[in-house]
C-alpha cells in the first residue's frame, strides 16, 4: 500500500523507491507489534541454559550459509556484465513474476512449516520421513502448477506489466525466454526451503554450509556452460539446476540422516 501510495502521489525515482519500502517495513513493524505485543520477562531469560546454547551452535552454521548462498546472485550478476547491453536489465525483469512467487509461497510455507516439523521431533524417524515426503509431494505439485502457469501465460503477463514505452516487443521476447528458465526453479525452490526449514527444527544447520558452498560452486560451473550457448537465459537456466541439485543433496543427506538413526535403534 505504501509503495502504490508513493508511486500514486509522487515521481517515481530510485530515491523515492527506497523511502517507500523504509518506511513501508516501519508501519509493518507497528503493524505486528500492535496485534502481536512482544512480551518478555527478563528473569525468564537464561543465556546459559541447554536450549540457548543450541541456538548459539546453530546460529553460526545459519549465517554462514546465508552468506555463502547469496554469492550465488553477484555471480550471475558478474557473468550477466560480460553480455551485451541490457542483459543485466532482462535477466532482473525475467525474475520478476518468478521471484513473486517464491517469495510468496515461501513465507507462507516457511513460517508455518518449521513449528511443524519441531513437533516432529517427539516421534520415530520413520513417522518423520513419512510425513516429511507427503509435504514435499503436496508442495512439489503447488510448484509445479505454478511453473507451468508462468510458461502458459508468461508472456501475456510481461507484455501487460512491462511492455510499455521504451520496453519493446523484443524485450518482452528476450523477457519471456528468461522467465521461462527461472520458472523451472520454483518446485525445487519450494522443496528446498522446506528441507531447510526441517534441518533448523532438527538442529542440523551445519550441512546448510555444506550445500550452500556445493550450489555456489555449481553455479559458477552451470553459467561457464551456458552462457556461450544461451546468453542471458542460460544464466536463469543455471540457477534452476543450482536449486534442483541443492534440493537433491538436502533431501539425500536427511534420508540418510533418518535411516542411519533408525539402523542404530
Amino acid at each position: 500500500i505504501v509503495f502504490i501510495s508513493f508511486l500514486f502521489f509522487f515521481e517515481p525515482t530510485i530515491g523515492l523507491l527506497i523511502q517507500a519500502f523504509v518506511i513501508g517495513s516501519f508501519f509493518e513493524l507497528v503493524l505486528l507489534l500492535l496485534f502481536q505485543p512482544i512480551k518478555f520477562n527478563l528473569k525468564d531469560i537464561k543465556l546459559n541454559d541447554p536450549d540457548s546454547i543450541i541456538l548459539y551452535k546453530q546460529f553460526i552454521p545459519k549465517l554462514l550459509s546465508g552468506l555463502i548462498i547469496g554469492f550465488n546472485p553477484i555471480v550471475d550478476q558478474v557473468f550477466t556484465s560480460e553480455l551485451a547491453d541490457g542483459a543485466i536489465s532482462t535477466l532482473n525483469y525475467g525474475n520478476k513474476l518468478p521471484a513473486f512467487a517464491i517469495t510468496i509461497l515461501t513465507l507462507g510455507v516457511g513460517n508455518v512449516i518449521l513449528p511443524y516439523f519441531a513437533r516432529l521431533k517427539g516421534i520415530s524417524n520413520e513417522l518423520v520421513l513419512k510425513n516429511l515426503n507427503k509435504i514435499l509431494i503436496s508442495l512439489c505439485i503447488v510448484g509445479s502448477f505454478c511453473t507451468l502457469f508462468l510458461i502458459v501465460f508468461g508472456k501475456d503477463l510481461i507484455i501487460i506489466i512491462f511492455q510499455n514505452g521504451n520496453f519493446t516487443n523484443q524485450d518482452s521476447e528476450n523477457v519471456f525466454l528468461v522467465l521461462v528458465m527461472f520458472s523451472f526453479q520454483i518446485p525445487f525452490y519450494l522443496l528446498s526451503i522446506t528441507l531447510v526449514r526441517f534441518l533448523t527444527a532438527f538442529n542440523l544447520n551445519l550441512f546448510t554450509i555444506v550445500s550452500s558452498s556445493f550450489m555456489v560452486l555449481i553455479n559458477v560451473i552451470c553459467n561457464f556452460l551456458f552462457i556461450e550457448t544461451y546468453g542471458v537465459s542460460g544464466i536463469a537456466l543455471s540457477t534452476s539446476i543450482v536449486v534442483l541439485l541443492g534440493f537433491l543433496i538436502q533431501y539425500v543427506y536427511v534420508i540418510n540422516k533418518f535411516e542411519v538413526k533408525n539402523q542404530i535403534l
